[in-house]
């Protein structure tokens, strides 16, 4: 080879490694202008970010790729090439699943005793019987056995547009209260402008249904995973211990096993979802109408919406009769059940077949009736970017709801 063959070569290949930086360049930057979610259900187990559910397939998502990089005449990365940085960074197209246990997991590939995997078996097998015992009691003795769950987080707006892809939206979420003995579902709907996802926020649409549904019982139980940020901790334990001792009530709270909570509100989560299949959101109130109208027999969902002023703040120390759920030695993930009585008394379990215990916490004891103030005295502010990206979707939405995000407050 003469040498300016070999010149002519090596320029090829500059050329050609430069084109596939380029590429990947444009590739990085499609994946980072795509709005992103952490996961609902594995917040504490996994860092993945996870893509809005608009997104069907990672055929799909490599196509709107394509459409986006052809308008800039560039050409697409391979389709191996495109999943196999779409994995590299960390991205997935599904919300991780509440079934997937670590646990059984890790007993498929040998990875944990079979001793503690019959444990994990025998605590999710007690679990569920305990819950299916207490649903055919409550029907005798006439007390509301209660299950709640969070539904995947949802956006507004939501629509078929080529733009809505690369938009951030605001985030919607909704919190289902059933009750198994009577059979009543609550969906309490909310936006981020409304409130965050904290402990307080749970608390208060615990507490509204228990007013609203329960207030004519002495006792009511109520299951729940155990996610420590929303279900179990020292802040909707004040709030449950406040109610019960100001409706003289008895609650009872129990916690299903880990990656085990499959419960009767996912059935619910499961027809609105069909229910929003190809539907347009164009405003958060619409997922209100939307889950009315995704159950008719034997009756309709009950479906309310949340603004800001209706949250309270239990975490007000100065307030609390309680700072902590935590028994001595043990872990607050150890806690199966709680009681709170009327008298102040918090009791509880490390597993369901033990006798109740005090727990080994003092409670300040408030005299007074307790006021808790309100969590926001307005609306949240959304960031500049968002607001940004909202403001550039009004002209795929109808001009009646231009109003709305206009006047959302933001940075």
């Amino acid at each position: 080879m003469c040498a300016s063959d070999e010149v002519s070569l090596n320029n090829r290949k500059s050329a050609r490694h430069t084109f596939q930086r380029e590429q990947l360049v444009h590739l990085h930057q499609f994946f980072n202008s795509l709005p992103k979610l952490p996961s609902h259900y594995g917040r504490i187990n996994t860092s993945k970010l996870f893509l809005e559910q608009n997104i069907d397939s990672l055929t799909q998502l490599y196509n709107l790729y394509c459409e986006k990089i052809q308008n800039y005449n560039g050409k697409p990365v391979s389709r191996i090439k495109f999943s196999s940085v779409f994995h590299e960074l960390n991205l997935s197209l599904y919300t991780l699943q509440k079934d997937q246990c670590d646990v059984c997991a890790k007993h498929e590939v040998g990875n944990i005793s079979e001793e503690d995997w019959i444990q994990h078996q025998n605590r999710k097998d007690r679990a569920r019987k305990e819950k299916e015992d207490d649903k055919e009691i409550s029907a005798q003795q006439q007390y509301s056995v209660l299950i709640m769950d969070l539904q995947a987080v949802k956006v507004a707006p939501c629509i078929q547009a080529s733009a809505f892809y690369y938009k951030t939206k605001l985030t919607c979420h909704n919190f289902t209260v059933y009750n198994i003995t009577s059979n009543h579902y609550t969906c309490y709907w909310f936006s981020e402008v409304d409130t965050d996802l904290s402990a307080s926020t749970f608390a208060i649409l615990i507490i509204d249904y228990l007013k609203c549904h329960c207030a004519n019982e002495k006792q009511m139980i109520i299951y729940s995973d155990g996610c420590n940020y929303q279900n179990r901790n020292f802040i909707l334990g004040n709030a449950l211990l406040d109610h019960a001792i100001k409706s003289g009530q008895t609650i009872i709270q129990k916690f299903l096993e880990r990656s085990h909570t499959q419960m009767e509100c996912d059935s619910v989560h499961s027809t609105i979802e069909r229910k929003l299949k190809k539907r347009p959101i164009h405003l958060p109130s619409n997922y209100v109408t939307i889950t009315k109208q995704a159950r008719k027999k034997p009756f309709p969902y009950e479906a309310k919406w949340m603004d800001f002023d209706a949250f309270t703040d239990y975490s007000a120390k100065s307030l609390q009769r309680l700072h902590s759920l935590r028994p001595e030695q043990r872990k607050v993930t150890d806690i199966r059940c709680l009681r709170y009585s009327p008298d102040g008394c918090i009791e509880f379990k490390i597993n369901f077949h033990e006798d109740l215990q005090v727990l080994p916490q003092r409670c300040k004891v408030i005299t007074s009736p307790v006021q808790w103030p309100s969590m926001h005295t307005e609306p949240r502010k959304i960031s500049s970017q968002k607001y940004s990206h909202l403001q550039q979707l009004k002209p795929v939405l109808p001009r009646d709801y231009h109003a709305f995000y206009d006047s959302l407050p933001h940075e």
